[in-house]
C-alpha cells in the first residue's frame, strides 16, 4: 500500500519491492521439528507449493531488469495484473491515503523534514 501511495508523489523515483514468494532453501536447516502428522502435512505442502531458489532468483532478476511501466505483481518472470480489486475500490483508495499519511507522520517523528518532498505535491 505504501508503494502505491508513493507513486503519485514521486513519479521519477523507481520503487522496487521484491519478494521471491515461498522458496525452498536451506536457511532453516537448524530449525528443530518434532515429527507429527501436522509437521508431515506442512512439509508436504511446502514441497509441493514452493519454488526452487533458482526459480525465485530468476523471478527477482527479471523483475529488477524490467524496463516497462509500473506493475502490480510479478510472477513466473512476467508481469501479472493484481488479483486484489479492493485496493482500487473507493474504500481501498481511502485506506491507502490514510495509511500513507500515518506512515509519513511516523517517519517524520523519526527524522523530521525527510518527507518534505512527498508532502509538497
Amino acid at each position: 500500500m505504501l508503494t502505491r501511495a508513493l507513486i503519485p508523489h514521486l513519479p521519477d523515483l523507481t520503487i522496487l519491492n521484491v519478494n521471491p514468494g515461498l522458496t525452498r532453501t536451506n536457511l532453516g536447516r537448524e530449525f528443530k521439528l518434532t515429527l507429527s502428522p501436522s509437521t508431515v502435512y506442512f512439509i508436504l505442502l511446502y514441497m509441493v507449493n514452493s519454488r526452487s531458489a533458482r526459480m525465485a532468483a530468476r523471478n527477482l532478476t527479471s523483475a529488477s531488469a524490467w524496463k516497462g511501466d509500473s506493475q502490480d505483481y510479478w510472477s513466473s518472470c512476467v508481469p501479472v495484473a493484481s488479483e486484489n480489486t479492493w485496493l482500487y475500490s473507493g474504500k481501498g483508495m481511502k485506506a491507502v491515503e490514510v495509511f500513507f499519511k500515518e506512515m509519513i507522520d511516523e517517519v517524520e517523528k523519526i527524522s523530521p523534514g525527510c518527507t518534505s518532498t512527498t508532502q509538497s505535491k
